[in-house]
């Protein structure tokens, strides 16, 4: 919990705001929505490191996409637990994801739990290609 401490302090910090005043809200849920609402822009590598420690005790418990057999299959379950390479981002048109927090989207799950750097690799992205144009991979 220690490492969430920090990331939801760092997150309310950028944003002028004190943690005290979320005293007794569910952490977890907080966290969630402070890196939904955040812009893309660069963040601290202290804040990425633990950032990763924090995910990876949520991912202890991912599914190995190396274990299907098949080049191309229907997951059923949550996909933010699939260990994969790539995933067709369902973000909305401007690439860089739901920004409504706590908005229960595939969009804001999957850029909440592949961390804060994802929103701001997809934005660098829309700035070379400059255009989305849904249902194209």
């Amino acid at each position: 919990m220690e490492n969430l401490d920090y990331l939801i302090s760092y997150l309310l910090g950028e944003r002028g705001e004190d943690i005290s005043k979320y005293e007794g809200r569910d952490k977890k849920r907080l966290y969630r929505a402070l890196v939904n609402i955040r812009q893309p822009k660069e963040i601290s590598n202290e804040y990425i490191e633990k950032e990763n420690e924090f995910l990876q005790l949520r991912n202890n418990d991912t599914y190995d996409a190396k274990n299907i057999n098949e080049k191309i299959s229907i997951w059923h379950g949550d996909i933010t637990k699939l260990k994969i390479e790539a995933i067709v981002n369902p973000a909305n048109s401007q690439g860089t994801g739901c920004y409504q927090p706590n908005h229960n989207c595939l969009d804001n799950q999957i850029q909440t739990f592949a961390g804060i750097r994802l929103r701001l690799e997809c934005a660098k992205r829309m700035e070379q290609i400059r255009t989305l144009e849904t249902a194209k991979c």
